[in-house]
């Protein structure tokens, strides 16, 4: 009879590497010890015992291993200040001034009313040109 595996996910899986491993008894640290001493790299090691290499500088280095938490500890204060400020920015209120509206001159509105007034030419109406003297041509030949 075939021995029913439960179905996991991707997650359960990682978890489960994680923690197969990890509880080492001192008869497996003094074997990494003495392999260590006969300078066996930490990648060949932790390919030995199933883990990675973090664990196994961690297990032969106990500064190895804080040095690592405080520095994981550094990185997530860090995104944890970085989301705060995030979040701040986006509850920020820009209070500025309002903006100064200027009211056109009455020279202005009539030339205006008297522009849109005429009636417009089938090259305006078909092909979108802009009505006399309102061209960026017509600006510059009367700058």
């Amino acid at each position: 009879m075939a021995v029913q595996y439960p179905v996991w996910n991707r997650i359960q899986r990682k978890q489960m590497r994680r923690k197969q491993g990890m509880n080492f008894d001192e008869a497996q640290i003094a074997t990494m010890r003495s392999l260590r001493s006969v300078k066996v790299s930490y990648a060949e090691i932790a390919r030995r015992f199933g883990c990675g290499t973090d664990k196994i500088r961690a297990l032969l280095i106990p500064e190895y291993g804080e040095k690592r938490n405080a520095a994981a500890r550094e990185s997530r204060r860090r995104a944890r200040a970085i989301r705060r400020e995030k979040a701040d920015m986006t509850k920020r209120v820009f209070t500025h001034a309002p903006a100064r509206r200027t009211v056109p001159s009455q020279e202005i509105l009539m030339e205006r009313a008297r522009a849109f007034s005429l009636e417009p030419t089938i090259g305006q109406m078909l092909l979108g040109d802009p009505r006399p003297g309102r061209s960026a041509w017509d600006k510059k030949r009367s700058d």
